[in-house]
């Protein structure tokens, strides 16, 4: 049985690989250690969850309740700080086409808090991406996306110009599982509660120069 008081995190770069665990409250922590050349090696994030950490949630009742539900279980995640864009993946155990899914990755910037939604059900099961605007949600066909259902992952590629083009950015996933009569399963793989977190900062790498005449 896994030790639901610890979770690691990985943070990888060409310069340096970096280790954390997190303490008893299960939440990713700041990472400390040797610097990584800023904006010059794409660095990557991992996140190692497990099965059985679902909560579930309804519209009709307060707070969360503990769940086993395998079709809503994050068991892995990825956020990779590309040289153009942010590449996402979540690594489920059970993934299925049914009911509503919403698969949610928040990137914040030293400027904004950024909040996607990429959203599967019957009629686009592939899939149809999102950015939430004072609480809108606005089609994002910039948002690359992928859902495979057979090898239970879904990817998502972020391009930074679609956030602004920041020097760094922290991440938080999270999917949510609607069955349809007002109740959902929600699973992260930052966390072992129903609230996920935001990753330690990564640098982005640093845009081309302009060209010039």
């Amino acid at each position: 049985m896994k030790n639901v008081a610890k979770r690691s995190i990985i943070i990888a770069a060409t310069a340096a690989a970096l280790v954390a665990t997190t303490g008893g409250a299960g939440v990713a922590g700041q990472v400390t250690g040797p610097e990584v050349s800023p904006r010059s090696a794409e660095q990557a994030i991992l996140l190692h969850d497990g099965a059985g950490d679902v909560w579930t949630y309804s519209d009709t009742t307060i707070g969360s309740t503990h769940a086993m539900r395998a079709d809503a279980d994050v068991l892995r995640g990825r956020v990779v700080a590309g040289t153009h864009a942010l590449r996402i993946r979540m690594t489920y155990d059970d993934l299925r086409l049914q009911a509503t899914q919403w698969y949610r990755v928040t990137v914040r910037t030293p400027d904004a808090t950024i909040p996607f939604v990429l959203e599967a059900k019957k009629g686009h099961w592939h899939g149809i991406a999102y950015l939430v605007e004072a609480g809108e949600w606005v089609a994002a066909p910039t948002v690359g996306h992928h859902i495979d259902y057979a090898g239970e992952v879904v990817t998502l590629r972020i391009p930074y110009v679609a956030l602004g083009s920041p020097a760094s950015v922290q991440v938080r996933l999270r999917s949510d599982l609607g069955v349809g009569d007002g109740t959902f399963f929600t699973d992260n793989p930052m966390t072992h509660g129903p609230r996920s977190a935001f990753t330690a900062p990564l640098t982005l790498p640093a845009p081309p120069p302009p060209p010039t005449s």
